[in-house]
């Protein structure tokens, strides 16, 4: 499969989601998840991007980012995607977490690798009308809700949800995406 096209465009939002291997329940524990939120951070300082909007979920993760300074958005996932690996695999080891066998590859990956975390690609979409990015902010904030796991999306702890009508940014300062449109 040729890999999708990416579009940097300077202005421009991109919603990503990004899957567990086989859609494995990894992120179902505050120390996984928050090597979800200490990548973000890291790579956020790095990069210098906004994030505007994100959710965890037990088997993926949305954000919502804004790049700046020619930053791709391959790069920016391609680094946080691999820091997160490495903190989550390890710990699953300590663990001997009997998620390795769902994560397992069926063959050594290029680097001799046994185990993946993710799912090779990530989704990502370009926003740049107000009612696309309220759209999708919506969508990551509902997510939760969607598939059950809560019942008001003020229930779930790792979403920016909490950062926009809750004032609390205990787990992750955002980029309040009302500074641009409208929420």
């Amino acid at each position: 499969m040729a890999n999708p096209k990416r579009y940097n465009t300077e202005g421009h939002v991109h919603f990503v989601t990004t899957t567990s291997y086989n859609r494995t329940q990894v992120f179902v524990n505050d120390s996984r998840n928050m090597a979800i939120i200490d990548a973000i951070k890291f790579y956020r300082n790095k990069y210098n991007f906004h994030l505007f909007g994100y959710t965890i979920m037990p088997d993926h993760f949305h954000l919502l980012i804004g790049l700046r300074n020619k930053t791709k958005i391959s790069d920016v996932m391609r680094d946080i995607k691999h820091a997160i690996a490495f903190k989550v695999l390890g710990l699953l080891k300590a663990e001997n977490s009997s998620l390795l066998s769902q994560l397992s590859l069926e063959r050594l990956g290029k680097r001799g690798h046994r185990y993946s975390l993710w799912q090779r690609r990530f989704y990502d979409f370009n926003l740049y009308l107000p009612e696309k990015l309220k759209e999708k902010l919506d969508y990551i904030h509902m997510n939760p809700v969607r598939k059950g796991l809560i019942s008001s999306p003020s229930d779930w702890k790792y979403s920016s949800f909490r950062n926009y009508y809750l004032e609390d940014n205990s787990i992750l300062i955002i980029d309040r995406l009302d500074t641009l449109i409208p929420i």
